[in-house]
């Protein structure tokens, strides 16, 4: 079963789901944030590229401490 993980747009804790994909969105309608209790996530992908790994948001656009657009560019703190 695949392990899923959500980033808080408060306080960008990370949570994970362990479920199925059939389950996943229920799931999420009912996941809660473990610091700030907040309800909003976005989904992090895991990507392995050339033997690295790096978390990106799925939001596709840019987290507040870049402007580059992508989370990519980020420093490693922001993502």
């Amino acid at each position: 079963m695949p392990i899923y993980k959500f980033r808080c747009v408060k306080c960008s804790n990370i949570e994970e789901l362990f479920c199925s994909f059939s389950q996943k969105d229920n799931k999420l309608k009912n996941l809660v944030c473990s610091k700030c209790k907040n309800k909003k996530f976005t989904e992090v992908f895991k990507l392995n590229i050339a033997g690295s790994s790096d978390d990106i948001s799925s939001s596709g656009s840019g987290c507040s401490s870049c402007k580059g657009g992508s989370c990519n560019t980020c420093s490693p703190d922001c993502i």
